[in-house]
């Protein structure tokens, strides 16, 4: 069963998703996630909703491995998943259908990239780019007709349903830079 931490205010407004932890060997996002929530713990959000999945690949966490131990999957690829598939076609279509029952404004999936990176937001699809930009890191636009495992990514899944989503890339991998959280 995923974890699943959400903060509703009682006027409706914008509907945001986080999820951290596709890939077992990138912390950065579970910590955002956590560290987020914990600030926000006696805090009432003015309106909308804040919803997230801090970490989706626990084993791979605690094996610090980026696919899925039990099968080799990488999470990430895999999108939108599929009832009755492998475990982790099953994982994503939990992940998939949790976010789009809630009709969200925008979902940032959190990952880190490779080590000494620096911070940066993946942008497969126009409809992502002001958003993006606004973040005010830098901005990679992603070439998705060079490599076709992309198209199977969260992010491109939902910007395919028109749902903006980005991927945030925190930093180097393995490790969590305080500085970037």
């Amino acid at each position: 069963m995923l974890e699943r931490l959400e903060k509703k205010s009682k006027i409706f407004g914008p509907t945001v998703w986080l999820v951290g932890g596709l890939h077992g060997d990138e912390p950065g996002g579970t910590v955002v996630i956590r560290k987020l929530f914990e600030e926000l713990a006696g805090v009432e959000l003015i309106k909308g909703s804040l919803f997230a999945l801090p970490l989706v690949n626990a084993s791979g966490a605690e094996k610090k491995v980026r696919e899925l131990p039990e099968t080799g999957e990488d999470l990430n690829r895999l999108f939108p998943g599929r009832l009755g598939g492998t475990l982790g076609e099953e994982i994503v279509c939990h992940v998939w259908q949790s976010i789009i029952e809630t009709k969200p404004t925008l979902v940032l999936d959190l990952h880190n990239d490779w080590i000494n990176s620096v911070p940066y937001v993946l942008v497969d699809r126009e409809n992502s780019v002001p958003v993006a930009l606004a973040s005010g890191l830098i901005v990679v636009r992603e070439n998705v007709e060079s490599l076709a495992t992309l198209e199977r990514t969260l992010s491109m899944n939902l910007n395919k349903i028109d749902i903006p989503a980005l991927t945030l890339e925190l930093g180097g991998a393995y490790v969590v830079d305080e500085k970037n959280v």
